[in-house]
């Protein structure tokens, strides 16, 4: 009986403790500073990125070689923000912010398409490092 008793009170606490593992919109809004984004950093942080064009799905993709001058430990590609088209054997560096947000179509409305609703994060130039303007 305490083996019964004991196994049902180990199921309620592991259903209680996952009773709402939802992410709701308005928490979002409070909490932002714990949506941590591909850079390892909370969305909307400072941050100082180095990279070169890349051949992506992206309008104007960056694949990251450095983030805040140390070297990435992972592969990141992500889309610029920028007025200008990013070119194939430049190096760049910016000052910006990762931000992002929900697009293309849901599953139900296409279920052909390869990438469906889902978050896109992105990044936006604040100030442009290097190359330097002539």
């Amino acid at each position: 009986m305490k083996t019964i008793l004991t196994i049902c009170m180990v199921c309620c606490l592991c259903l209680a403790s996952h009773a709402d593992d939802n992410i709701y919109v308005k928490d979002l809004n409070f909490n932002l500073s714990r949506v941590i984004g591909w850079l390892g950093k909370p969305l909307g942080s400072r941050t100082v990125i180095s990279g070169t064009w890349t051949n992506a799905m992206f309008a104007n993709p960056i694949a990251v070689l450095e983030i805040d001058g140390k070297p990435t430990t992972n592969s990141i590609v992500m889309d610029i923000h920028t007025d200008f088209r990013l070119k194939a054997g430049t190096d760049y560096k910016f000052e910006g912010y990762e931000s992002g947000e929900f697009g293309s179509s849901p599953y139900w409305l296409n279920p052909t398409m390869q990438q469906s609703f889902q978050f896109y994060s992105y990044f936006i130039v604040t100030k442009v490092i290097k190359p330097k303007k002539e």
